[in-house]
């Protein structure tokens, strides 16, 4: 009996001094760790390595007990956060060469053996750019409306608060020459998406999206609120040059015919200057020649029953959508004459 507890206590002394052993054992990787700096005492700075992301990246040597350090290698991410003392704003580097810093950072933030070291890192330093946040009054200005209006959009304020990076203020500053913002396109959005009543007073929300001031800018207040009277927002255009086509079917006819005009001439097109009736946004479209607009003059067979004859012929317009013909058509002149034997052979 004491020979079984003799060999027991044996074992669980080996099994001891095998693990006590092995924690005393050593290694050393060079793991890939992602860089990430942050501004330490001064909360306003924004720190950032530029992309591409693969900059942020540094190859960390790193030494104590083997399982320890194998754990970290087998991790699929490592991220270290580098508290950096206050820097001007612009671009630079971050150079990794305080060790101790280092090691009390992975201690802390990945709560490993305080036996870990660093060693080298390659590369010895990342890029870095340094911004701050501020906060900035910006003007409420309408200047680019489109819609028709008996009484104009008001706000029910003249200005908001934005915080927003400095780069991003010097941006806007420069392209605008002050820190204003034109609310034109959020209020016509949101009177589109209403049920506007021509002619009646009508109260509406206009969100501000932060994100046109920059990466993480808020806005204060975020919402405003607005008033307009919209009036009729039909407009009307001269549209130059339209095309009208002649259609015409002879078939069935014993002699081919042809329109000609006084002058004698035969014709296949002519062109007309329209007024057109619609929306100011799709008649501009028209005008640009984004959308396109056409007549046609289709022929019946019991029209061509006298075809020696000048006669009006009214065509048919056909318009983009939301437009309508602000006057009627204008009466094309011409007759149908026969096709000479040779025309065409």
């Amino acid at each position: 009996m004491e020979q079984v507890k003799l060999l027991s206590m044996t074992a669980v002394l080996t099994l001891l001094i095998w693990a006590t052993a092995d924690s005393l054992v050593n290694d050393t990787r060079n793991l890939r760790v992602r860089v990430e700096p942050y501004p330490r005492g001064n909360p306003d700075l924004v720190m950032e390595i530029p992309p591409p992301a693969e900059q942020a990246y540094v190859e960390m040597e790193i030494a104590g007990p083997r399982k320890v350090v194998e754990d970290l290698a087998s991790r699929e991410t490592l991220k270290l956060r580098v508290p950096v003392v206050d820097r001007p704003v612009g671009a630079g580097e971050l150079t990794l060469d305080n060790k101790e810093l280092l090691r009390r950072e992975i201690q802390t933030q990945w709560r490993e053996d305080p036996r870990l070291n660093v060693g080298a890192i390659t590369p010895a330093s990342v890029p870095l750019t340094v911004d701050r946040w501020v906060r900035q009054p910006f003007e409420l200005t309408l200047g680019r409306l489109r819609l028709n209006y008996d009484q104009p959009p008001q706000l029910n304020r003249s200005n908001v608060e934005v915080r927003l990076r400095e780069s991003a203020l010097n941006r806007i500053v420069q392209e605008a020459g002050r820190p204003a913002i034109d609310l034109s396109d959020e209020i016509e959005r949101q009177l589109k998406k209403s049920d506007v009543v021509v002619g009646k007073r009508i109260e509406f929300p206009v969100p501000i999206d932060a994100s046109r001031f920059g990466p993480g800018a808020t806005v204060e207040p975020p919402v405003l609120e607005g008033t307009a009277i919209v009036a009729d927002q039909r407009v009307v255009k001269e549209i130059p040059t339209v095309p009208i086509k002649l259609v015409v079917s002879f078939a069935g006819l014993k002699r081919p015919l042809q329109p000609v005009g006084r002058d004698g001439a035969p014709i296949n097109l002519v062109a007309q200057t329209i007024r057109v009736s619609g929306p100011p946004e799709d008649v501009l479209k028209l005008e640009r020649g984004e959308t396109k607009a056409f007549g046609l003059i289709q022929l019946k067979e019991a029209e061509l029953e006298k075809p020696g004859d000048f006669r009006a012929w009214t065509p048919e317009f056909i318009l983009p959508a939301n437009l309508t013909l602000a006057d009627p058509p204008v009466p094309v002149e011409f007759r149908l004459a026969e096709v000479p034997p040779d025309a065409g052979g």
